[in-house]
């Protein structure tokens, strides 16, 4: 009787941490990590991308719309286009990595996620409100992705693709022989956590 009542506090108590919201990291090793540009101009279809970024979500996994928070940073110098000079060109002279070194997204909240609830595990389509900051100019977003998650393992795979303007955050579209961008970029991160 006392080990039923003890499994029955155990769970209470990890029932009542996972209300208040897990924290989970960017998982660096054993990741699929993927960050990406896609620039499609009429003459050429380029792609960035890199799978090197930190940060962390906090979130309720039996109420994802309820509150969440957290930050993912992207070290913009380590974007790959496939092209060493055009590498180059693209950071120092339109995304300036110098002084404007990475990309960072804050994450506000879930606005909404169906099912409401993975912490049994699953995938829910969520709609993700959060400010990103680029180039030294913030802008908020509402972006339409997927969270995945593995009880077995603990992993928390987001799925998130929208469009952002190379205007909006003063970014100087490149126009050259070697490297047409349009102004606007299809932006993908597809990113493992762990707790």
């Amino acid at each position: 009787m006392k080990a039923l009542l003890a499994l029955a506090t155990l769970i209470l108590i990890s029932g009542s941490c996972w209300a208040e919201g897990t924290k989970f990291s960017v998982k660096t090793t054993e990741a699929r990590n993927t960050i990406q540009f896609v620039s499609d101009a009429p003459l050429e279809r380029i792609v960035g991308r890199t799978d090197e970024g930190s940060g962390e979500i906090t979130l309720d996994l039996s109420d994802i719309a309820g509150s969440a928070s957290g930050t993912i940073r992207v070290p913009l110098g380590k974007l790959d286009t496939g092209l060493s000079l055009r590498n180059e060109h693209m950071r120092q002279n339109h995304l300036e990595t110098g002084k404007y070194p990475e990309v960072v997204f804050r994450i506000r909240e879930f606005i909404s996620a169906d099912p409401p609830a993975i912490i049994g595990g699953g995938s829910a389509s969520t709609l993700i409100k959060g400010e990103l900051e680029l180039h030294g100019v913030k802008k908020d977003y509402e972006i339409l992705g997927q969270l995945n998650y593995d009880p077995l393992t603990g992993i928390l795979n987001a799925r998130y693709h929208w469009p952002i303007s190379l205007k909006e955050h003063q970014i100087a579209r490149p126009d050259f022989l070697f490297m047409k961008l349009s102004d606007t970029q299809e932006i993908s991160v597809d990113i493992d956590f762990s707790r």
